[in-house]
């Protein structure tokens, strides 16, 4: 038989659509000749539907439409498997569920049991809790049902699930099992290897269908794999895409993927969420401040590729401290992505600052830290102007390195609705530029080649303040991702005083975070709802 992978990406909440999204891919399955179609997990709410999941209302509306589904089952002979929520006796009311259906009745239903409550999950917050792998028979075969984390292989932890956990028991012969997904993207990926002990333990083949497409911070990839009972993979939809495909079951011996590298993957994953969140925020333009360095021409190449030239707008705002150089580059780097771009220098309005403060000539020649910052907020203004004018969002292009340290400007260089490469470091940025010129020329070779500076004051280089970035990079991947204590980090030969000074500006700089826009997540642990301390904590370090 024919089963159908329907790799979709359902509305945040949009019930009716997702409906609508849901009967549309029954329809094609039929159509391709499939017995059963498996879709990702909590499909017809979207994942994560977070508060709207406590209102009775929505509840109860999702309840309705999944009996709405299983009654349409009636007019066809397909094997419905899909995640939705579904009623409970416990504390919260409901389930996460996969709710298997054909011919109007449900032949099984599983109940999420290991429910993630770290980085950015939260599903304890609103699901109680089911128990083991479920089990059902649908044509002559027998097999099992499992929901995203009930998965995975993690240590007994109770601070992830708010349980013990034990890992699902394979009691029965089994002839495949279903896993329904929604995974984030990250770099690297562990989600195809923990597949893979599944398929192992079982003795049998796995279908993962995970969702696709962004939601705010998080990026689902998609990448619904078949894995043989052996743990290889037999099939993979494309990464980052709408796609249902059909595979044959049992298994042929013919395996049917591609592969694509880490730097590819987080190319895609950032052009698919900028893609979303202009949609789904019900814009079409972007809006970006070119300087002439790295990380503003990699936010406008992406956003290009993303959009397409015509929807995205830069604007060069030089001072006195801007070279010709880059005042060129920025317009090189506009050129080379086709967007369109003006220059709007601002030393009047930095003079004319000063005079309101009684600040001299020699005074901006030289300026203070504050007045290094009025410079990025009279043109982070500038920015918001124009959005306003043209119904543009802005898009920042500060990196993880500078978020981690404060080497950023509040109500400056900070200001926007989403930072696209707030999740790379500043190596990575370097990378992926490198990356994307492979292909087509997009950044000019002077903004790689040329040292980073913020052009704040004359001759300034990001150096003159920071560790260098082959330093400060990893150390604060130790820091954020690996959570290594201050003396590992020392053990390992990074400058005591420079790992101190890292952990103190981390810590100091928390306010300008709970202010930043949106982070699109594409590591272990980016800054947003997955990492969380108070502004006025003092974070422990050893």
């Amino acid at each position: 038989m024919k089963i159908a992978l329907a790799q979709v990406s359902p509305g945040i909440g949009d019930l009716k659509s997702n409906l609508l999204l849901i009967q549309e891919k029954i329809q094609q399955a039929i159509t391709q000749g499939a017995s059963m179609i498996v879709f990702p997990e909590m499909c017809l709410t979207g994942y994560p539907a977070l508060d709207s999941l406590t209102q009775p209302s929505f509840v109860q509306k999702s309840f309705e439409l999944l009996d709405q589904l299983i009654l349409d089952s009636l007019n066809h002979d397909l094997c419905v498997v899909l995640g939705a929520p579904s009623p409970s006796s416990g504390i919260k009311g409901i389930f996460n569920s996969a709710i298997c259906f054909s011919n109007g009745k449900i032949l099984a239903k599983h109940d999420k049991f290991l429910l993630p409550n770290y980085d950015v999950f939260d599903d304890h917050r609103y699901f109680d809790s089911g128990e083991s792998i479920t089990t059902f028979s649908f044509n002559n075969y027998q097999f099992g049902i499992l929901i995203c984390e009930d998965s995975w292989n993690h240590p007994t932890e109770p601070t992830i699930y708010n349980t013990p956990y034990s890992p699902p028991s394979f009691s029965e012969p089994l002839d495949a099992i279903f896993v329904l997904q929604a995974s984030p993207f990250q770099v690297p990926s562990q989600r195809t290897d923990q597949l893979s002990s599944v398929a192992k333990t079982a003795k049998c083949p796995v279908f993962s269908v995970n969702q696709v497409g962004s939601y705010d911070h998080i990026i689902f990839d998609g990448q619904s794999t078949v894995i043989s009972s052996s743990g290889d993979i037999h099939h993979q939809l494309e990464s980052f895409k709408e796609v249902q495909d059909v595979v044959d079951f049992p298994l042929d011996p013919s395996p049917s993927f591609s592969t694509t590298d880490d730097t590819q993957r987080l190319h895609q994953a950032l052009i698919r969420g900028i893609q979303d969140y202009v949609k789904r925020s019900g814009f079409t333009h972007v809006l970006i401040g070119l300087s002439g360095g790295i990380d503003s021409a990699l936010t406008c190449a992406l956003a290009s590729q993303a959009l397409g030239p015509e929807k995205v707008h830069t604007i060069s705002m030089p001072s006195r401290f801007s070279s010709s150089e880059t005042i060129k580059a920025a317009k090189d780097c506009a050129d080379l992505c086709r967007v369109s771009h003006e220059v709007i220098p601002i030393d009047n309005l930095y003079k004319e600052f000063a005079k309101q403060l009684n600040y001299d000539e020699d005074a901006l020649n030289t300026p203070s830290l504050a007045f290094e910052n009025v410079q990025a907020r009279i043109r982070g203004t500038i920015l918001m102007t124009r959005s306003n004018e043209l119904n543009s969002l802005v898009l920042t292009t500060g990196n993880k390195s500078e978020l981690a340290i404060g080497f950023c400007t509040q109500y400056g260089d900070m200001c926007g609705a989403l930072a696209v490469i707030g999740d790379l470091y500043k190596s990575q940025v370097y990378s992926l530029s490198e990356y994307i010129n492979q292909t087509n020329t997009m950044i000019p070779e002077f903004i790689i080649n040329v040292p980073p500076s913020a052009e704040l004051k004359f001759d300034q280089k990001d150096s003159d303040r920071l560790p260098d970035y082959a330093i400060l990079d990893p150390i604060l991947k130790f820091i954020l991702e690996e959570k290594k204590s201050r003396q590992w980090i020392i053990n390992k030969g990074f400058d005591k005083d420079t790992v101190d000074w890292v952990l103190t500006m981390i810590q100091r700089n928390e306010y300008k975070r709970f202010q930043a826009p949106p982070v699109l997540k594409t590591s272990a642990k980016a800054f947003g709802p997955g990492r969380r301390y108070l502004v006025t904590s003092s974070q422990f370090s050893d």
